[in-house]
């Protein structure tokens, strides 16, 4: 018995023996598919740490870019400033020029409608309801005759 125990123990020994060399290499397997995968992470890794760093770089160059866009419209935006305030004080000048002359000619024209005006001083014209007219007409009939018979008067006197 000793012999069919020992074969058997053979046999179990043996199959025991073959499922931890197959066990051995799936884990040999698993070992290297671990490997392939872990080396393509770092492949991976590196390229997207390689792609950040081209990304911070545009950026950085994008920032650059930017600020130098920036000063630049402010700079023109200084200049477009100073030709409005130039052209402002231009047309202001030349209205003021314009106005001017109308003003002259304004004076001239008035003086013109007034060239055959009579001018009376002495007559109130504050009251707003009297007639200026009938005060005028009146003024002018009273002085007329007075001055009538002061100049009869001198000449027959």
């Amino acid at each position: 018995m000793a012999s069919g125990e020992f074969k058997e123990l053979k046999s179990l020994i043996m199959g025991v023996d073959k499922k931890v060399s197959d066990f051995s290499q799936q884990l040999q397997k698993v070992e290297h598919n671990l490997t392939g995968m872990i080396n393509e992470v770092k492949t991976d890794v590196h390229v997207l740490k390689t792609k950040y760093d081209e990304s911070q770089l545009e950026i950085t160059t994008l920032r650059r870019d930017f600020t130098e866009l920036e000063q630049g419209v402010a700079g023109m935006d200084l200049q477009i400033q100073a030709i409005e305030g130039e052209k402002l004080q231009k047309q202001k000048y030349e209205l003021q020029t314009q106005m001017n002359e109308l003003k002259d000619q304004v004076t001239l024209l008035e003086k013109h409608e007034r060239k055959y005006n009579v001018m009376i001083y002495g007559i109130d014209d504050s009251k707003a309801d009297e007639n200026i007219y009938s005060v005028t007409r009146q003024l002018f009939s009273e002085n007329l005759k007075n001055r009538t018979e002061k100049s009869k008067c001198h000449s027959d006197c």
